[in-house]
Formats: structure tokens, sequence, C-alpha cells
């Protein structure tokens, strides 16, 4: 007999236990597994106030730098710029502002898509419009 046999299982079968727990909340119906469920991507928290609205842009000349102003949301801390290179994104974080304004100098021409996002004590809001900024190349 050797050292540890004593702590060897007695047997290797998994014992069924056939317990369900109490529904805490209405579930639908049960699911495989293989990820049909619910689709939750929709969904939008109910205390999410409304993102920073009247977002504008302005481009400067060589070197081209961008700057971003937009209007305040109540009980904001700060801001969230976001930027992609595609309409549809994604949208890739850029900074966090505490101010109503963001600059940001941008090395290539092209057009890039912004948005700006609120948080604060309520968590964080919904995001702004989408606003395409056209910079120009430099001559």
């Amino acid at each position: 007999m050797m050292q540890f046999d004593a702590l060897r299982p007695i047997t290797r079968r998994e014992l069924r236990i056939n317990y369900r727990s109490p529904l805490i909340c209405q579930l639908g119906p049960e699911e495989s597994g293989s990820g049909s469920g619910t689709d939750v991507s929709g969904f939008i928290p109910v205390n999410a106030p409304a993102g920073p609205t009247n977002l504008q842009s302005s481009v400067s000349d060589c070197p081209r730098v961008v700057t971003l102003t937009w209007d305040a949301v109540t009980g904001a801390l700060g801001y969230n710029v976001l930027r992609s290179d595609d309409a549809v994104g994604p949208f890739i974080y850029r900074a966090s502002v505490d101010v109503l304004t963001f600059s940001e100098d941008v090395e290539d021409a092209g057009t890039f898509y912004y948005q700006v996002v609120a948080f604060g004590e309520f968590g964080q809001s919904n995001p702004s419009e989408i606003l395409a900024v056209v910079v120009p190349p430099c001559e």
C-alpha cells in the first residue's frame, strides 16, 4: 500500500444531485449553451443619462490639430474622448478630460470619427452623436 492511498477517492463516478434552486427572477426557456441565448448587446442602462450634445470640431493648418467642443452633461465629473477610422467603429479611447474641450495633434490626413462619453457618479453616459472630422493634407 502506497503512502497516499488513503487520499485516493473511493469512487470515480460523478454523484448526481437533482437539485434546482428556487427561481429568483423569471427565466426564459433553457438554452443548450451554444450561444443562442438572449442578445444583450442592445440593452441600454436605465439610469444612463444622455451623452454630450452639440459636438463640434475645428482643424488648424499645419501642424494639424483637431479641437473638439461640446455641451456639458449635468453631474458629469469628466469626459472620455473616443476616435475611430470608421464610422461604425470600433472607437478607441483617446483621453479623459474634465473640461468641455479636447485637442490632439493628427499626423495623417483623412477622415476621423469622434464620440464623447460623460462619466460621473451616475456611471457612464450614452455616447454623443458621431462627428466626422476631415483632416486635409499639409502642403
